[in-house]
C-alpha cells in the first residue's frame, strides 16, 4: 500500500485490511504515542515500511488536526450569528 492509498482508507477499511480494531487507529490517529514493536506491526499490517508508516501516520495527523480547526472555527463562527447583543 501507498501512503495515498492509506490516507484515503476510512477507519473501518483499515480494520479490514489489517485485521487493528478501528479503537486503536483513532488512538494514534489523534496522537497517541506507539512504541516501536507497534509501529513496526502497524506497517507490516498495511504492507509499508516502518519509514512509509511514520510518514503516513504523520500525513494523517496533520489532516485531521486541520479538519478539527476549521471545524472549531465554523462552531465558533456559527455561535456568534445566534447571539443577539
Amino acid at each position: 500500500m501507498n501512503i495515498g492509498e492509506f490516507l484515503e482508507m476510512s477507519l473501518d477499511e483499515l480494520e479490514s485490511v489489517s485485521g487493528i480494531e478501528k479503537t486503536r487507529w483513532c488512538k494514534y490517529f489523534n496522537g497517541g504515542l506507539m512504541n516501536e514493536r507497534n509501529i513496526y506491526r502497524f506497517a507490516a499490517s498495511v504492507e509499508m515500511t516502518a519509514g512509509e508508516f511514520l510518514d503516513a501516520l504523520n500525513q494523517k495527523r496533520k489532516s485531521l488536526r486541520a479538519l478539527k480547526m476549521k471545524n472549531v472555527e465554523v462552531i465558533s463562527g456559527s455561535q456568534h450569528l445566534f447571539t443577539t447583543d
